[in-house]
């Protein structure tokens, strides 16, 4: 694992996914950003370009890298009042695999990994994003980003088996050995689509807008019941008073009413925490597992792909990402291919969204969602890759 970036002072910070040993896109002008004092100037220089800007009134700071041919590693020195060194960056490829639970499930889950990956695999970096589900979009990760090489030693069988698989993957589709791939990992099971979508992408859809609505009633009912608790604790706090001095039983203490801001599922917030704070840094393309959970409403589920879609590539400046959409399905496939309604309409959901350029879906209806069908389900994506991201090496 590559030791994180040192922050020498408070007042000079790189935001975004950069770090140690990491992968930026080649072939197109790359942002890098941060904060400083207002009006520091600061200057970013990396594989013989030297690029210069000023921190605005709020400290924020912006300078583009004119884009690259893939290459590696330089280091990348960021100056102003003091100064950042990112060890070891590459330019390649850098792909996003996000959504719930199986891109979230660890590489180690995935028999084979530990002897595949022995030795590191040569020019292959895995980021994990820091995770977080926060109630409006930030513009800096809450926690450590942290880079890593696709080895045992590195850590990476602790983290997604899909993102390690399909960057390996990848590599052997692009036939080119010295071509660095960075996967990023923006993932977290038990969550629902709604919880990645930008809230903007929700208010825009006439049926989705409810569920953003339903959320903030949600938070004004439980302020209201707080309220109200204050009094029945302190009712039953006498109570107990009594029962203990009378020998009596003790009374059953009134229910705390639940905080809909700390659950985890809660609408937009992984897309505030985990992937808004990676914004504009450029990616190839995105790898996208998730939807399982929204079964009870593929009808809602179809807008909600279409609407998560649309308002990442907005957020991105309009960038038509590629987006490849593994095909929801059971663990264990049902023999009788497609028997179960519920599942054969979230997959049509899926479908919808081919409607909109530069998507695809990676069939698994087949395989299943299950750790033991991830390495085909990469390969799967690795070949969907090449044709829907015109992934092709550099010449």
């Amino acid at each position: 694992m590559f030791p994180s970036v040192i922050e020498t002072r408070a007042d000079l910070l790189v935001n975004g996914p950069y770090g140690d040993g990491m992968v930026i896109q080649r072939d197109v002008p790359v942002p890098v950003w941060g904060t400083a004092a207002p009006g520091e100037e600061v200057t970013v220089a990396f594989n013989g370009q030297t690029v210069s800007g000023k921190a605005s009134a709020d400290g924020a700071w912006k300078v583009i890298l004119a884009k690259m041919s893939a290459g590696g590693p330089w280091d990348m020195e960021i100056k102003g009042q003091s100064s950042v060194t990112l060890k070891r960056v590459y330019v390649g490829d850098v792909w996003l695999c996000a959504g719930g639970q199986l891109a979230d499930l660890a590489a180690g889950n995935v028999k084979g990994t530990a002897q595949l990956i022995a030795q590191p695999v040569p020019l292959l970096r895995i980021g994990v994003l820091a995770r977080a589900s926060v109630g409006a979009p930030v513009s800096r990760f809450a926690g450590r980003n942290v880079w890593m090489e696709a080895s045992m030693s590195g850590g990476v069988a602790g983290y997604s088996g899909l993102g390690l698989y399909f960057g390996m993957e990848l590599q052997k589709q692009l036939g080119e050995p010295r071509m660095p791939v960075g996967i990023m990992v923006g993932t977290s099971a038990n969550t629902l689509v709604e919880s990645w979508t930008p809230r903007a992408a929700l208010e825009a859809d006439a049926e989705l807008k409810p569920i953003a609505e339903a959320y903030d009633k949600a938070v004004a009912d439980y302020r209201k019941s707080a309220e109200n608790y204050i009094p029945l604790f302190q009712q039953w706090v006498r109570d107990m008073d009594q029962a203990e001095n009378a020998g009596a039983s003790y009374p059953q203490g009134p229910p705390l009413p639940p905080e809909p801001r700390s659950d985890n599922r809660k609408p937009c917030g992984f897309y505030n925490g985990t992937i808004a704070p990676l914004i504009p840094f450029p990616v190839k393309g995105v790898v996208w597992s998730h939807g399982e959970l929204n079964i009870q409403k593929p009808e809602q589920h179809k807008r909600l792909l279409q609407a998560l879609i649309g308002g990442w590539r907005a957020a991105w400046g309009g960038a038509q990402i590629p987006f490849l959409m593994i095909e929801v399905s059971p663990a264990v496939p049902d023999p009788a291919a497609g028997a179960d309604a519920q599942w054969v309409a979230l997959r049509e959901s899926q479908k919808a969204a081919l409607s909109l350029p530069g998507t695809a879906i990676i069939p698994t209806a087949d395989i299943g969602n299950k750790a033991e069908s991830i390495p085909e389900i990469a390969k799967r994506c690795a070949q969907a890759a090449m044709k829907t991201a015109g992934a092709s090496v550099s010449k």
